[in-house]
């Protein structure tokens, strides 16, 4: 299970099941990218680092109906890079890439998630943000790069893991902007990563959970 396409599968056991479709988890994005942005909040916040495991139990975005019992996730490494270069990296298939192969507009996160025992359980990486330190702004995966690099999951950010076992994904992570003067409206472009530090937010409730990055 979950082999291909020049990812790298990590530990004994690597597995992906069950892709979750639920139109409640839409939902719950909107009010994440609202809240993600906050520069204040109510719930305490917690700073975490680069290669650290990350337990998310009992941690939510938008409602405590979220179920991320059992998993836990760290992340491995971040690095800006061009489109081209992450599809030649991840890619299972052939896309029509409409925009700039080869500027530098993606920061590249590297994942590996671990499911304890649960077997109802998931994560939606829809919810996860970059916000940088200047918060004017968010960066969210990238949904046509991430279904060219997780072709398994169907064109869907929620998936769940195996029980008892891990998954080691990277996740392209982009700023959209407006179309260029000549370009068609409904064509919005990523634009070139000039961040250097951010939070990745990984929970809103009842803490909020962040990764901080720097990129110096």
């Amino acid at each position: 299970n979950g082999k291909g396409g020049g990812r790298e599968m990590r530990g004994r056991h690597v597995a992906i099941v069950g892709v979750l479709v639920a139109v409640s988890l839409l939902i719950v994005v909107r009010i994440g990218i609202v809240n993600a942005c906050a520069v204040e909040t109510d719930y305490p916040i917690e700073h975490r680092q680069v290669g650290e495991w990350i337990d998310l139990d009992g941690v939510f975005f938008g409602t405590a109906a979220e179920d991320y019992s059992g998993y836990s996730i760290k992340v491995d490494s971040v690095s800006v890079t061009t489109p081209r270069d992450y599809l030649q990296r991840n890619s299972a298939k052939d896309i029509d890439f409409q925009d700039d192969l080869d500027a530098e507009s993606v920061v590249e996160v590297g994942f590996t998630i671990r499911n304890e025992d649960s077997e109802e359980g998931g994560l939606a990486f829809y919810d996860y943000l970059l916000i940088p330190t200047s918060r004017n702004k968010y960066y969210q995966c990238d949904v046509e790069l991430w279904d060219a690099g997780q072709p398994q999951l169907g064109g869907t950010m929620a998936f769940s893991v195996s029980p008892g076992s891990e998954y080691s994904l990277s996740a392209p992570f982009t700023l959209k902007g407006q179309p260029r003067y000549f370009d068609s409206y409904e064509k919005m472009r990523r634009v070139e990563v000039m961040d250097k530090t951010f939070e990745l937010v990984l929970s809103n409730a009842p803490k909020r959970i962040v990764v901080d990055i720097d990129l110096l």
